[in-house]
């Protein structure tokens, strides 16, 4: 298999090789193309790295303007000029502009400028870039996001609460509210300070062939280079219980605290070199609230409210250095070292203090880069990332760990003792050629990860009971003098080796083209071949067709809408930690025995007494044997029209349809119908054991279509945009094991991740004296959740059993609800209630921030090298700036008070059945419900 395999890659690269090789075009045409070039040329960072994106404008004597972008290579160009004198304006994110006079170009010599473009110190300029119409550049659709400048102050200073909101913009235009991290062009990315970031973007060029996600699944972080100037930025800020308002879920005030400090420097080393190094210190003395029913001394069910410290404290170093090799050769290289350590992480909710556990996190990240020019046409980008982590995990308490569903869960911490070393390793080599109307993309990416894991989770043992009434019964009668009772639902426990290491590889290649048919009309087609170990699906190829055309317009003016189209397949891999417990849990390395009905709470069965007993052989995990790699289809949609200033309106249509999508199941569970809740050894089971056999499997399948609105509205001293999106999703693998094994469409249902009005809005502006502010919104209806027996009745081993809807409302088993009235016993011909029948609170949260700056100190003198400013006749030149300056800011994090409370607990029978015992975590840090942040920055 795995000489068939390397066949595979070999074959596909050979494939990819000659595609790129014959140029897709012939020579001549190539040739004519750049004959008809009057002006091109490079854009470049300080550090001699390429800016793709680039805004390039130019304007002739009689002040007729054209402008373009710089393409991914930061190539940008114009053709069939007239001859005369120019003025060329470059522009970017977080960068100031860049404006040459007096270019002559001519129609018989094409004109090479090459552009430099500096960091912006000032950070006037306010760059949130959706699509644009005149474009048809594949990376210019009409739903992207691109936050640069003075922008980013929008987000939040905080890096935690910065990545939520993050993560909240990509869930207007993906399919989760998980996007994955890349950072600088790496996958697996950690969230670096706002202060380093020059570029954020989210969903762009969402059919790109270089990427495993869709657009909207990832967010990419473009780190800012080293400056040839010294500059250096000090940010303190923090937070304090007494300006905060309380969690509403905690009835005694809890006093909390944060500080942080972040230092950034950025310079030369030398005239090729320039260096930027940063420093992080974060401390948060936050609570975390716990809201059960338990019982008391006397054993009677009560109600339990405790508010547990969780401290996290976090410090971080990073270093780039950029090094100009020559004029065409650019090498960066970066190293980040993070040390964290949280206390009693865990706790909360439904969670006990006992169940906390300490963690302790430290991680290294190597990445380097190497970028080539090869003439105009040609670029070569080769990287390298090393991700290290170690971490620790001890819990608090190593007693048995006690469930009772949907009450509360005690005990000592079902986790245990963890130490795990994770190694992954990352190696990109990246083509691009410019081919006159086509731009060529080609390359490969391999990733691997080793994971060394120790882990003694479960080795202490769980009693799960299905209600609080039956633990309360257990209890009393342990009270009255037993020893051992029965009345819990189950026991498992864990035994063997705790040490275990296993290897995940993947490997990626891709090829794509995009070609400018007419001036109005691009097409990007490409293929991208996915293969991984481990599984026995090994060939992946995932075709991607993406669209732009202009309607109306000419030369002269813009056009009247974009129409822009996709299509594309995108696979998913094979997690690591799902392959570490199918190795851990072989039956071999490590045994989980489960006992159904056990009468021996709250006592321990030793293991060997249950490796003697026959009828409870231990619980196998594995990767079937049929296992297809996931995959989603994703078409799309939409028209945009900008209006004249730059704004931008646009609206459309996105959908997926997911197959083989992952979920586990136990392929041994009793057949459906065979199975006595009373009886634990009965039922009739394919392999003829008890055994439970989990097994990793590709059934799943999902549906989503959502409608969207995109608006932008832009002017000098105001930035405001919008998203609006109308959604519908359905699946069945929202809950990791069906209900029912045998037919996982019985959990067809409304989607986890299903709000179904989503409406995203962020506002910044710019006033007199220095002052600037802005707003960030987010509102949402209620995203659904289960309704669950909390008991196991089909004998799977699986707590997720729903009932059915009541037909005789006179049963014992009848209970009413405000969703409805439910049976918790269901017989023949009761319609179980679907999956996430439930629906939850929906979310409204307001954020703001308020600065002001000043200035003091001498003013700069403008270097030999640094571009002049164009002056009409009689104007000024613009005040030199000065070289310090203090800004003192304010954020708020829900401004309003508004509750975003969790999704209510879903197990009927419970006392919280129905009722929110927390706030929503994705969208707060959980501490306070209004959060005001104070933040001071020294910067020179």
């Amino acid at each position: 298999m795995q000489r068939r395999r390397l066949g595979t890659l070999a074959l596909f690269t050979a494939h990819t090789v000659l595609l790129v090789s014959g140029s897709l075009v012939p020579p001549a045409y190539a040739e004519e193309a750049a004959q008809k070039l009057s002006l091109s040329g490079s854009v470049k960072d300080p550090s001699g790295a390429i800016v793709p994106g680039a805004l390039v404008e130019i304007t002739d004597a009689q002040g007729k303007r054209s402008t373009t972008t710089a393409d991914a290579a930061g190539v940008y160009r114009f053709a069939e000029l007239a001859d005369g004198t120019y003025t060329v304006a470059v522009s970017a994110g977080g960068f100031a502009t860049n404006t040459v006079t007096g270019l002559q170009v001519s129609a018989s010599r094409p004109v090479l400028l090459n552009v430099t473009l500096q960091i912006e110190t000032a950070r006037q300029d306010v760059q949130v870039t959706p699509g644009g119409a005149t474009d048809t550049a594949p990376d210019r659709n009409a739903d992207a996001i691109s936050i640069s400048g003075s922008a980013l102050d929008m987000l939040s200073t905080d890096t935690g609460m910065m990545q939520q909101q993050l993560q909240a913009m990509a869930g207007a235009t993906g399919d989760s509210g998980s996007a994955s991290l890349y950072v600088d062009g790496f996958s697996n990315g950690k969230m670096p300070p706002r202060s380093t970031i020059r570029e954020i973007r989210i969903n762009q060029n969402p059919y790109s062939a270089e990427y495993e996600e869709q657009g909207g699944g990832r967010i990419e972080i473009f780190t800012k280079p080293g400056t040839d100037k010294l500059h250096a930025e000090v940010t303190a800020y923090g937070t304090d219980s007494s300006f905060d308002s309380q969690n509403p879920f905690a009835t005694e005030p809890q006093p909390f605290h944060t500080w942080n400090l972040e230092a950034d420097s950025n310079g030369p080393l030398g005239k090729k070199t320039s260096f930027l190094a940063g420093i992080r210190l974060n401390h948060a003395a936050n609570v975390s609230v716990v809201n059960a029913v338990t019982l008391d001394n006397n054993n009677n069910q009560t109600p339990l409210e405790a508010v547990v410290d969780s401290p996290t404290d976090y410090n971080g170093l990073s270093v780039k250095i950029d090094r100009q090799i020559s004029t065409s050769n650019t090498l960066t290289a970066r190293v980040d070292y993070g040390h964290q350590n949280q206390q009693n992480s865990s706790v909360g909710q439904l969670q006990l203090a006992s169940q906390g556990f300490g963690l302790v996190n430290n991680f290294t990240i190597l990445q380097m880069s190497d970028s080539q020019i090869y003439g105009p046409k040609i670029v070569n980008d080769t990287r390298f990332q090393y991700q290290r982590a170690r971490s620790t995990q001890d819990p608090v308490s190593t007693a048995a760990a006690l469930v009772v569903q949907g009450a509360f869960t005690g005990g000592g911490s079902a986790l245990g003792h963890i130490t795990d070393n994770t190694d992954q390793y990352e190696l990109q080599n990246y083509a691009t050629f410019d081919l006159g109307k086509h731009f060529v993309r080609a390359g490969i990416r391999q990733r691997i990860g080793r994971d060394a894991n120790s882990s003694t989770a479960n080795y202490n043992g769980e009693y799960i009971f299905s209600t609080l009434g039956a633990y309360q019964a257990a209890e009393q009668q342990i009270a009255a003098g037993a020893t051992t009772v029965a009345g819990a639902s189950q026991f498992n426990i864990t035994t063997g080796d705790p040490a275990a290491t296993v290897l995940l590889a993947d490997t990626g290649l891709f090829a794509e083209d995009s070609w400018k048919i007419t001036r109005k009309f691009t097409a990007t087609y490409g293929l991208r071949f996915e293969t991984q170990n481990h599984i026995t699906d090994e060939h992946d190829f995932a075709p991607r067709l993406a669209a732009t055309y202009n309607i109306g317009g000419d030369g002269k003016k813009p056009p009247l809408f974009a129409l822009q189209m996709g299509f594309g397949v995108f696979y998913t891999r094979f997690p690591i930690a799902d392959l570490l417990q199918a190795t851990r849990l072989n039956g071999v390395s490590q045994s989980q025995y489960v006992l159904t009905n056990p009468v021996t709470y709250p006592q321990i069965p030793a293991a060997s007494a249950l490796q003697g007993v026959g009828q409870v052989p231990p619980t196998l995990y594995r990767i079937g044997s049929t296992y297809r790699s996931p995959y989603l289809l994703y078409p799309s949609v939409s028209l945009e029209h900008s209006f004249h200033g730059g704004s931008q309106l646009s609206f459309g249509y996105r959908g997926s349809r997911g197959e083989h999508l992952l979920l586990q199941h136990n392929i041994n569970a009793p057949l459906p119908g065979t199975y006595n809740p009373a009886v634990p050894t009965s039922g009739v089971r394919p392999f003829g054991t008890l055994q439970n056999i989990n097994q990793y499997d590709t059934e799943g399948v999902s549906n989503r279509n959502r409608l969207f609105v995109n608006g932008h509205v832009h002017t000098k001293p105001l930035e405001v945009f919008a998203n609006y999106t109308f959604g519908y999703a359905r699946s069945d693998t929202s809950g990791g094991f069906p209900m029912n094994q045998y037919d996982a469409r019985a959990d067809y249902g409304r989607d986890s991740w299903d709000p179904r009005n989503r409406l995203f809005l962020g506002e910044f502006h710019h006033m007199p004296g220095g002052v600037s502010g802005g707003f960030f919104m987010i509102a949402q209806t209620g995203t659904p959740f289960d309704i669950v027996l909390g008991n196991d009745l089909n004998g799977d081993s699986q707590f997720n059993d729903r009932p059915s809807f009541a037909t005789d409302l006179t049963r014992a088993s009848v209970v009413r609800t405000q969703y409805g009235n439910f049976d918790t016993a269901p017989i023949a011909g009761q319609k179980i209630i679907p999956h996430n029948y439930g629906n939850g609170p929906g979310v409204l949260l307001l954020n703001t921030y308020w600065e002001k700056s000043f200035a003091f100190g001498p003013r700069l003198q403008p270097g030999p090298d640094d571009p002049k400013p164009v002056l009409k006749a009689g104007q000024k030149p613009p005040e030199l700036p000065q070289k310090y300056a203090f800004t003192a800011s304010v954020e708020a994090e829900n401004l309003l008070n508004h509750v975003n409370p969790s999704p209510p607990v879903g197990t009927l029978g419970s006392a919280l059945f129905g009722k929110s015992n927390a706030l929503n975590q994705n969208y707060t840090q959980g501490s306070a419900n209004r959060q005001i942040m104070f933040i001071a920055k020294f910067s020179f």
